[in-house]
């Protein structure tokens, strides 16, 4: 697979937005960590020579917690670094969705958690410079989760159309009995979900040649089908390709944006 780089004309703000989040959780994440650990030696040091009371018990059972969160944070960090993905693909952040598991131990020294082990009157202590700054980056955090939230909401209308344009498409296939035919790797998996399965596509790449498929025995089902199709979005380079052939060969049907070819020796 080629390397790819982020396109950062006209999209600088974007990408400045970007580093400084991703700058932020790893550097809260180090905080974190140390806090973690330096409350634990503290906790060590208390308990030497000591029963263990239940506070002290549930402080300790916290802090491992939170260091094993922690952890897995950092696993995720780290697969996704060493994986060809960050590379190849970079704007799939989607590989990173595990990180949200770990956000309560991420943002614990901000809430002044890291503390928690100490007495109420002691966690509360004077309004600092310091108190301030860790409140202010916790509200900063809250308020841009709170706007992604919110934008999700906006982009419902346009799923919600995408969504019907799926449905009118796999209707339309059934309508003139495809059940099987060779697409592009995201209608693949898409209609093949949607559809429960009552169509089977295989999928191919720009050159239509056999690609990634993620169930394996499409294929042989796609092949043994004589009454096979084509279809791909309108402008793809696989719908190019297929234009490009010899006419004559291929009915052509438009539906929902994409282009079925249909081999005249298939038609019914």
């Amino acid at each position: 697979m080629p390397y790819k780089c982020f396109d950062t004309l006209g999209n600088r703000g974007l990408v400045v937005i970007a580093l400084c989040w991703s700058t932020g959780f790893i550097v809260l994440w180090f905080i974190s960590v140390f806090h973690e650990f330096r409350m634990l030696w503290k906790l060590r040091q208390q308990l030497q020579g000591q029963a263990w009371s239940p506070t002290k018990r549930r402080a300790l059972t916290r802090h491992f917690a939170r260091l094993a969160l922690l952890g897995s944070a950092a696993l995720v960090l780290l697969q996704y670094a060493l994986s060809p993905v960050s590379a190849v693909y970079p704007a799939y952040g989607r590989y990173l969705t595990g990180l949200l598991i770990a956000t309560p131990a991420v943002i614990a020294p901000l809430w002044g958690l890291s503390h928690d082990s100490a007495p109420q009157s002691e966690r509360e202590g004077p309004v600092t410079i310091k108190v301030v700054l860790r409140r202010a980056i916790l509200l900063l955090i809250g308020v841009v989760y709170l706007i992604g939230t919110i934008s999700i909401f906006f982009e419902v209308p346009s799923v919600q159309v995408v969504d019907r344009q799926q449905q009118a498409l796999i209707h339309d296939l059934l309508s003139i009995n495809v059940t099987h035919f060779y697409t592009d790797y995201w209608t693949c998996d898409r209609l093949a979900f949607l559809a429960k399965e009552q169509i089977i596509c295989a999928v191919l790449d720009g050159t239509l040649h056999e690609a990634d498929n993620r169930v394996e025995g499409y294929y042989a089902i796609v092949k043994s089908d004589p009454h096979y199709v084509y279809m791909f979005p309108l402008g793809s380079e696989q719908d190019h390709n297929l234009a490009a052939l010899a006419p004559g060969r291929y009915r052509r049907f438009f539906f929902e944006g994409y282009a079925v070819y249909q081999p005249v020796t298939n038609a019914p």
